[in-house]
């Protein structure tokens, strides 16, 4: 099977977000969907069945879940649970045909903010994995970490380790272009401009509806037609939002301006206003002169400190990285006789086989990928 589409997307346990995701999975747009933070109720997670596909998560639930991964029907998934905890879901899937077989392994991380070291010894195990098997890996993954590389306004030092981290493996940022990866009224900085011509007013009506619910029956107060007319203003503003496509508008970044080339300036300015009332004009002269030599100085000491960051990075990163989303229980891993985990369906059907029917003779058996099809 080649050209998957993935999708990555932290759903902030949000219901309408899960519901509006689950629209799109019904739809055919994704083939797989690397999740974050998903819907949550009763200890189980909640908006994605009657999807067309299978929902895979860690099997240990009792400090809740944070990760989980969506297959679409006719994907040939096998998880892999040594490597699936609360905040990491990892599933091996097998594409091609039997002639070009190829393993692909797809993880959904979350990196928690509170944990001083941003990068988990299981997911250094699960890339050290995938690295002695040779097999490809993806991974899809809110960080919470900011670093310019990969489209964020600033870098802290999370986003630092990250960097690190990812400098001293094979993995290789696939982040496009500098569009910010997050986006609220605090992290993003760009301008945003919709044009109303071009929203998809059917998909807006649809996700409208979802959106507001059920309408609260009683509003006994001032303060609830308040509260309520707030809430009504932004679940309209979300429904076009979501359905009118937005143009990004970035302000121009100069490295090398700074404040004391803007002090310079309006300096140079007032020096020219004197000119121009006295009509002598050597005083502004010198001031020009002396404005002009700062800017250059600050053109050349930007130019050689980024020339020094990039020399700073290992070879591998010059080009690549410094330029730069009722319930059934489908058939999983079982133990063998000797403690460890089953990795593909047909091992798990010959111990299945042997154990309940001791005796039995295994004339034939399906592969993992016609068990896919079935």
């Amino acid at each position: 099977m080649e050209g998957l589409r993935y999708v990555q997307i932290n759903l902030q346990h949000n219901k309408a977000a899960t519901a509006l995701l689950a629209r799109a999975l019904k739809g055919g747009k994704f083939d797989i969907a690397l999740i974050q933070e998903p819907y949550i109720y009763k200890g189980e997670i909640k908006g994605l069945d009657d999807t067309g596909g299978t929902i895979w998560n860690s099997r240990n639930t009792n400090n809740g879940v944070r990760t989980c991964i969506y297959t679409r029907n006719g994907v040939n998934a096998w998880p892999l649970h040594d490597f699936c905890y609360r905040d990491l879901t990892a599933v091996k899937i097998n594409t091609g045909g039997k002639d070009s077989s190829k393993t692909i392994i797809s993880a959904a991380v979350y990196l928690p903010y509170e944990e001083p070291n941003p990068i988990p010894t299981q997911l250094e195990g699960l890339v050290n994995h995938s690295i002695q098997h040779k097999m490809d890996i993806i991974i899809g993954c809110d960080a919470n970490a900011h670093h310019v590389i990969w489209g964020s306004s600033d870098t802290n030092r999370r986003g630092e380790k990250v960097l690190e981290y990812l400098v001293s493996s094979p993995l290789q940022l696939l982040n496009r272009g500098n569009s910010p990866t997050f986006v609220n009224a605090r992290r993003d900085t760009a301008t945003i401009r919709r044009n109303p011509k071009h929203t998809d007013w059917v998909n807006y009506s649809k996700d409208l509806k979802i959106l507001l619910g059920d309408p609260k029956c009683k509003l006994n107060s001032t303060l609830d037609i308040e509260l309520e007319a707030d809430r009504l203003s932004k679940t309209i503003t979300q429904a076009w939002t979501d359905n009118c496509p937005a143009k990004e508008i970035k302000p121009k970044k100069v490295p090398w301006w700074n404040k004391e080339l803007e002090a310079l300036k309006r300096e140079t300015r007032i020096a020219f206003n004197r000119a121009k009332a006295r009509n002598d004009y050597s005083d502004y002269s010198k001031k020009l002169t002396e404005y002009h030599k700062a800017v250059r100085k600050s053109k050349r000491k930007s130019w050689t400190d980024h020339c020094g960051l990039i020399s700073s990075l290992p070879e591998s990163m010059r080009l690549t990285k410094a330029l730069s989303l009722a319930k059934e229980s489908p058939l999983t891993s079982i133990k063998n006789k000797d403690g460890k985990l089953t990795e593909s369906g047909e091992e798990t059907l010959r111990i299945m086989a042997t154990e309940h029917f001791p005796g039995s003779t295994i004339i034939n058996i399906m592969t993992d990928e016609d068990i896919t099809h079935r």
